[in-house]
């Protein structure tokens, strides 16, 4: 097929008017305005390059693609308003972000080697599984199906099952949020930041929440190898340093591997936590600890801040410890 260059700021709004065609490339060069693509539905047998500092957006019938095609956000944004069907895959390059807003029923493999791809609210990709490499970013408000995680995975809809490896990062929400999963499995060294603003509030409200239907498999997490967690917030609403506050940051229908797991576990020495973003520094007297519980039918993972003993509590405890001197005598 033929291919498409645009250029310049004229005839912004095009009209794609032919039936059944198929266009190798379509590039948008670095003088580029933001054009809009309307119109019937193409095959494309190439690649898609913006190479514009400005935002270009398909909002054609449909996109199909025979084999893995790349979409290179290379200078500026892309918003597809356009079904990707097909048996072929996505491959998302380039430093801006691409994103989608249909229900799309591509069969192949989605990967993001760069920036960020965006699903956003109302919109899928279930039918694909994505791997996130390290220097690209997945974010999900709407629905993804199996996800690999290497780089980033942020946002508030659902995915099928969510694999975290070594590296990858979880940024659940958008600013804090409720992200779903099927199933998921964590590893050794990789990454879950935890924002809160609200010491008081709801989870998935107040601070973020990774919800899973399914098994949460930690097997290969403990104490030698541990998972990376992160919290951020800005000054804190409704927090008292002289307050116990327990988070859960994570549910599960089950929490996998040993028995160590179980409810009521002290966890804190699997994870390596970063506390330095917790509310502006200002940190509970005795730090934070990871522990595990229940919240009616599901398995929990919860963030607990501790703060100073009071001083009645300090009495109370040495009262204790002279009484066990004097029996002891």
């Amino acid at each position: 097929g033929d291919s498409l260059l645009f250029q310049g700021i004229k005839k912004l709004n095009n009209i794609n008017d032919l039936f059944n065609y198929s266009f190798a490339n379509i590039t948008f060069n670095a003088t580029a305005g933001s054009f809009t693509l309307n119109g019937n539905a193409i095959t494309l047998t190439g690649s898609v390059n913006n190479n514009s500092s400005v935002t270009q957006t398909f909002k054609l019938a449909a996109l199909s693609f025979a084999e893995t095609r790349t979409v290179n956000a290379a200078a500026g944004d892309i918003h597809l308003n356009s079904v990707i069907q097909g048996n072929g895959g996505l491959s998302k390059t380039g430093a801006k972000d691409l994103f989608l807003s249909k229900n799309n029923t591509y069969l192949g493999a989605t990967t993001v080697s760069s920036g960020t791809l965006v699903v956003n609210a109302g919109a899928s990709i279930t039918p694909s599984t994505t791997t996130v490499e390290s220097e690209g970013g997945l974010k999900v408000n709407g629905a993804a199906g199996t996800v690999i995680v290497n780089g980033r995975l942020s946002g508030i809809g659902s995915v099928g099952a969510l694999s975290l490896r070594s590296g990858g990062t979880l940024a659940v929400g958008n600013s804090p949020g409720l992200l779903s999963a099927s199933s998921a499995t964590w590893s050794p060294n990789s990454n879950f930041e935890f924002e809160i603003t609200n010491a008081s509030g709801t989870a998935g409200t107040s601070w973020d929440l990774l919800s899973v239907a399914g098994s949460l498999d930690l097997t290969t997490i403990s104490s030698t190898n541990k998972m990376n967690l992160k919290i951020l917030s800005t000054a804190l609403l409704n927090y008292n340093s002289n307050a116990e506050y327990s988070w859960i940051f994570a549910q599960a229908a089950s929490l996998g591997g040993t028995d160590s797991w179980l409810s009521g576990q002290d966890v804190t020495d699997r994870f390596a936590i970063n506390s330095t973003g917790f509310n502006d520094n200002n940190q509970p007297g005795r730090g934070f600890k990871v522990v595990t519980g229940t919240s009616g039918s599901l398995a929990t993972l919860s963030l607990v801040a501790i703060p100073e003993p009071t001083a009645g509590s300090l009495l109370l405890l040495g009262i204790a410890v002279m009484l066990g001197v004097r029996r002891a005598r």
